[in-house]
């Protein structure tokens, strides 16, 4: 698996552009991942908004840039997925999930090239990467990526902040079936 510290195009810099300024946000899933660690994500960047109208917003602000589009937008068990594309890469835009929530409560601002923005939890991202490993239709390249992700978070997550941060989840994350948290 290719690691290098990343180089963003500008695609990536403008979802990031759009988000430095609100603070209803949390990045999570792999491009939390590499903010964090550094491994290399897949074509996306996974945002848990605190509410449906920030996921307006954000879209909104995609939407008036060149070449954004909205390819979904639909309600699976009272959550709220929104997908904006460019060039093959995707802001994929979540609202009303409980583990967002709990991500929104315990995420920390850090900076980032040039932006300040809100990403998930370190401690709480190595418990989804592990409950995402436990998935077994999980793609393999994914996979193997998701045990880097945990392989390096271990290195840098107190086995104190693990145990606090797994008093947050509720009981249900841990029965979840699907890779959405």
């Amino acid at each position: 698996m290719e690691e290098l510290t990343h180089n963003l195009d500008l695609v990536e810099e403008t979802v990031l552009d759009s988000l430095a300024n609100r603070d209803d946000y949390v990045i999570f899933g792999g491009y939390a991942a590499m903010i964090l660690v550094d491994v290399a994500h897949s074509n996306d960047i996974d945002i848990f908004v605190n509410d449906p109208g920030g996921v307006v917003e954000i879209c909104e602000d995609l939407n008036s840039k060149d070449g954004w589009r909205m390819t979904k937008d639909e309600y699976i068990s009272n959550i709220h997925l929104t997908v904006m594309e460019r060039n093959g890469f995707t802001a994929d835009i979540i609202n009303g999930s409980s583990t967002g929530v709990l991500f929104i409560q315990t995420r920390h601002k850090i900076n980032y090239k040039h932006w300040h923005l809100y990403v998930v939890d370190p401690a709480h991202l190595l418990l989804s990467k592990i409950l995402q490993l436990s998935y077994p239709a999980q793609q393999k390249d994914k996979r193997q990526r998701d045990i880097i992700v945990v392989e390096r978070l271990r290195s840098i997550v107190s086995p104190n902040a693990v145990e606090k941060a797994l008093k947050t989840f509720s009981p249900y994350t841990w029965l979840a079936t699907s890779t959405w948290l």
